[in-house]
């Protein structure tokens, strides 16, 4: 019975947990998503650092499960207050609604709608032809590096933050005290990677950030018989660990367009939630050896970190809405390019397929679409 219930439970996961966040990012201007989707992680921090006071209350398995999944039912008179994405509305062909949820963002921003919004919105929409099909994921070879990378990237560090916190069993004292140090710990790392990719960009974040939770696993494997010392060292570890999943799940939604986001990101969250499966064999190598879970994870955060360095990089980019405005991200940098905050004005006005600043709008048909959904309506507050 439980094996079942938890099956129907985990139907509407990516639902709760992921589609939400493609909202808010589709809705927000570049200058403000990465505060948007470190807000949503700090949002998730809260309610996973609440856990574990609940199970401590609790103390049996069907209160604590009534207590977390009791509030879901509330979801069921809240939904139709959530506005749909225009970005999705748009690729839809649904250009009546889309000019629906903007006129409603121009109102909220205390702004008028630009004229004949309806007409271009139906020009941009004939432009990009019929929407993509999931086969673009494997089809278009850019498209397809870029999910192979983010995929294993996501399988890692899945496997890694849900192993530092698993092996808690493995840690003396207070389970519950344990657990509760690791969840708190992700507020400031959601803050660090959101400050980090704000100013040294996503790929250079992804890369450090995991480096750096590499070192405190090793360092954790010669503390293992210290309780203070390791719990502090995974914390520290977990803090640059958060760092790199925040900004591997802007990347996600920044490299790949809007018809495939949501697809992108379910595919990425299955097979990360996939490898966690793995999380089992290495608590049970950590009753034999407490040091082997460690040098594993430190392994595995070093591999992580190389493969990040495989992605373009995607700050100061609107979000792609085409196949093309995907692909041609990157395009031109070298491998040891470094854009960060202080050139990226650079990158901006010498890409080739023309992005503009959210303040100017080109009249170039790829210009204009991009700078028009560049931030889930700006082009209203701007005009």
């Amino acid at each position: 019975v439980f094996a079942v219930t938890k099956f129907f439970s985990s139907v509407p996961y990516f639902a709760f947990y992921q589609l939400p966040y493609i909202i808010v990012i589709e809705q927000s201007s570049r200058k403000v998503r990465g505060k948007a989707a470190a807000l949503c992680a700090v949002a998730i921090t809260a309610g996973v650092s609440c856990m574990a006071l609940m199970a401590w209350l609790s103390r049996t398995w069907t209160t604590f499960g009534l207590i977390c999944y009791t509030p879901g039912l509330l979801l069921f008179f809240y939904w139709r207050l959530v506005p749909e994405s225009p970005r999705w509305l748009l690729s839809m062909g649904r250009v009546q609604e889309c000019s629906s949820v903007l006129h409603k963002i121009a109102c909220s921003n205390n702004k008028v709608d630009p004229p004949e919004l309806l007409k271009v919105l139906c020009e941009l929409q004939k432009e990009q032809r019929r929407p993509p099909g999931l086969a673009t994921l494997v089809r278009v070879p850019a498209i397809r590096k870029r999910i192979i990378i983010v995929v294993l990237e996501t399988v890692i560090l899945c496997v890694v933050h849900s192993g530092i916190v698993f092996n808690i069993r493995n840690v003396s004292r207070n389970e519950f005290v344990n657990f509760f140090a690791l969840s708190v710990v992700d507020v400031p790392g959601n803050i660090l990677g959101m400050v980090s990719a704000r100013f040294l960009g996503r790929r250079l974040t992804a890369v450090y950030t995991q480096c750096i939770a590499a070192g405190f696993c090793f360092f954790a494997s010669v503390a293992t018989h210290n309780w203070l010392a390791l719990t502090v060292l995974c914390c520290l570890g977990k803090v640059f660990l958060t760092s790199a999943v925040v900004v591997v799940f802007m990347q996600v939604g920044e490299l790949l367009p809007t018809p495939l986001r949501g697809a992108g990101y379910g595919i990425t969250g299955a097979m990360g939630l996939a490898g966690t499966v793995a999380m089992h064999l290495l608590m049970a190598m950590g009753g034999w050896d407490p040091r082997l879970p460690y040098y594993i994870l430190g392994l595995l955060c070093l591999l992580g970190g190389s493969i990040s360095s495989l992605l373009p990089e995607t700050l100061g980019r609107p979000l792609p809405q085409t196949n093309a405005e995907a692909s041609s991200i990157g395009y031109g940098n070298t491998f040891c390019a470094c854009i960060h905050h202080w050139n990226v004005h650079k990158q901006v006005h010498s890409d080739s397929e023309g992005d503009v600043d959210d303040d100017t709008v080109s009249c170039d048909n790829t210009t204009t679409n991009t700078t028009f959904l560049s931030s889930g309506g700006s082009f209203i507050s701007r005009a």
